[in-house]
């Protein structure tokens, strides 16, 4: 429910003058203070020219805090040659991806990427947190 709470709450109006990078920092720190884990975020210069991060990042940002019971997590953001790469590494209780009940986060989550030649990885195991890679063309 909160997965689907975080896309419906997002629209481009959000994207305040500073930008996509900007507003992304915005809510890491608020997502931050809310769940109370350290969360560290990094973007390169590079202009980001979709929206898709944003709803992208709330969706995973959801999944950690309901699921992943993690004191810290890592963000980036970097745009390379022709695509940008947002990663959530999270320290938390990981799972078997195989084994996970299909549902709309992640499912949802490489859905909206396919629909733009996006895709999604997941790397996580049972108490080795997880590390989800969203990769958009420009």
């Amino acid at each position: 429910m909160e997965a689907r709470r975080a896309v419906v709450a997002l629209g481009p109006h959000q994207l305040h003058a500073g930008g996509l990078v900007e507003a992304l920092g915005d809510l890491v720190r608020t997502w931050a203070r809310t769940n109370r884990i350290v969360t560290e975020f990094d973007a390169d210069s590079a202009p980001v020219e979709i929206v898709h991060d944003h709803v992208l990042l709330r969706v995973a940002q959801a999944n950690v805090a309901r699921h992943a019971c993690a004191q810290t997590v890592r963000l980036r953001l970097t745009g390379s040659g022709n695509e940008e790469v947002l990663e959530l590494v999270d320290d938390g209780a990981g799972f078997a991806p195989d084994r996970v009940v299909r549902g709309r986060g992640l499912d949802g989550m490489a859905e909206r990427l396919s629909h733009v030649g996006g895709r999604l990885d997941i790397h996580s195991g049972p108490g080795g947190g997880t590390a989800v890679t969203a990769t958009v063309p420009r």
